[in-house]
């Protein structure tokens, strides 16, 4: 957008927490999903939930995990019973990072079906690094950080049925049968979020704005 503005500007990665060295990948046994972060109507879970419920009429081993808390708790739960999917969807309620991680050890992969533009999708960063594909709605930052067919897939914002697709995919082992990403794409990722380099970079930012101007 920027860019379109013609206005000068430089990219500073966010800096994210590396994956503890406790941590291992250990997917399900069944499809397993996870959702990260706050229950609010612009995150898309109504969304998520309409989705995953008609995939559980193809795939009745498929869960959904939900980690969050948010205002339209309440209004998820009634969904979950009005879609017939409770006895395959835990609300988890807020959890640590430590917590966090365990659910994504175990995901085959996270879905961050946002309605709105995400400028960026924290969650999908975190969730690759540590090796967990990514379903996310492509308008926005999410699709700066999720490569399809290599760490995720992306489909339109608000469309359910290529939501379904995607959840299938994975779903069937269509994509990530081994649910094992790139090595190389994540370790990308891994690298542009790094705490180190984002020091370094803010370093040179600062040294260049510390030098006297020089005037013409």
């Amino acid at each position: 957008m920027l860019e379109r503005e013609d206005i000068a500007s430089e990219l500073l990665p966010l800096p994210v927490a590396m994956p503890d060295r406790s941590f291992k990948r250990a997917p399900a046994p069944n499809p397993s999903f996870v959702y990260c972060g706050r229950l609010a109507r612009e995150k898309g879970l109504e969304l998520l939930l309409r989705a995953f419920a008609q995939l559980r009429t193809e795939c009745p081993s498929a869960t959904l995990r939900v980690v969050g808390d948010g205002p339209i708790h309440n209004a998820l739960g009634d969904l979950t019973k009005s879609l017939s999917v409770s006895e395959a969807v835990t609300f988890m309620g807020w959890l640590g990072p430590a917590e966090v991680e365990r659910e994504l050890s175990g995901a085959w992969a996270l879905a961050a079906p946002s309605l709105w533009a995400e400028p960026l999708g924290l969650v999908a960063i975190e969730a690759i690094i540590r090796g967990v594909p990514v379903i996310a709605s492509r308008e926005g930052g999410l699709a700066e950080t999720v490569d399809p067919g290599r760490t995720g897939l992306l489909f339109p914002n608000g469309d359910e049925d290529a939501l379904l697709e995607c959840l299938r995919s994975v779903a069937t082992g269509a994509v990530f049968p081994s649910r094992v990403l790139d090595a190389d794409a994540v370790r990308r990722i891994a690298e542009r979020h790094d705490y180190g380099r984002h020091v370094e970079h803010l370093h040179r930012i600062y040294q260049s704005a510390r030098r006297p101007s020089v005037l013409a």
